[in-house]
């Protein structure tokens, strides 16, 4: 399967993963998740991240990710774009195209897509979400391969995993404590999966480099063992702690390597980010 740090790491996601033990102690379920409404964000919104890959002694950097949110009547179009630089092409190319059409106050998309070329190997998914009647409807095509469609039905709602990176950001972390875990279901190509994350607790003092120190909390979604990840291992989200919530920087193990993501820049953010120092 395609290589996903680009998805992965800066989407506030891990790569799919499966509970091993579903009765595991959650502190939100995916009905919570369902539940919450928008107040940390709003349209004009933009965050660029920079993507750095280590190796050894060696940092490179390797590419961007920017979202955005724009506007269109009572919904928001989320957009993700993930390109690696030139520099890095010889090694492996990647662009990336995500996006999600969400409704304004309950972010649960109505449409979703998924253009991706990472290395050769393409991905062409579109999804259409009848929330109230809990079907998904997917198109997949593979490369060259003949396209997919299929149907798959849910209980309470569903995300694409676009949509859920908003909606996440809009989770009450006041009541949590740390190892609580937080439940979560998505869709993606022809599958749905359940995930989690882990609450680390607060980092009072994060130093972001070229943005300043912020006082933020910390999450650890699971990776999975496979061709980027060498076990199963946790990376490190650090989310700005204030009320726009936004991912500032992001660690995680590769199977050679590390990746890490910092914000570059922000635009037009609802709420300013809790910035102590330069």
């Amino acid at each position: 399967m395609m290589v996903k740090f680009l998805i992965s790491v800066l989407l506030v996601l891990s790569v799919p993963y499966k509970h091993k033990d579903m009765n595991v102690p959650e502190k939100y379920s995916n009905e919570d998740i369902c539940r919450l409404t928008n107040t940390t964000f709003k349209a004009g919104e933009k965050l660029t991240y920079k993507i750095y890959y280590n190796w050894g002694l060696l940092w490179m950097p390797a590419g961007n990710v920017t979202f955005t949110v724009k506007e269109k009547g009572d919904q928001y179009i989320l957009k993700a774009v993930g390109k690696t630089y030139n520099t890095y092409n010889w090694f492996y190319e990647v662009e990336d195209y995500f996006y999600s059409h969400v409704d304004k106050v309950n972010l649960l998309p109505s449409y979703a897509k998924r253009d991706i070329d990472e290395g050769g190997f393409k991905i062409l998914n579109e999804i259409n979400f009848d929330q109230k009647a809990g079907k998904a409807f997917s198109y997949l095509k593979v490369n060259k391969k003949e396209p997919q469609t299929l149907k798959k039905e849910f209980e309470t709602c569903m995300m694409d995993i676009l949509s859920l990176v908003y909606k996440l950001r809009n989770l009450d972390t006041k009541s949590l404590k740390i190892k609580d875990k937080v439940v979560f279901s998505m869709m993606l190509d022809d599958e749905i999966y359940d995930l989690n994350f882990e609450y680390l607790g607060k980092d009072s003092a994060k130093k972001i480099n070229g943005m300043g120190v912020f006082k933020t909390f910390k999450i650890s979604p699971a990776v999975i063992k496979g061709r980027v990840f060498d076990q199963e291992e946790r990376m490190t989200i650090w989310i700005s702690d204030d009320n726009a919530k936004v991912p500032l920087s992001i660690e995680s193990p590769l199977a050679i390597g590390t990746v890490k993501v910092i914000l570059q820049k922000h635009e037009n953010l609802l709420y300013p980010l809790n910035k102590i120092s330069d």
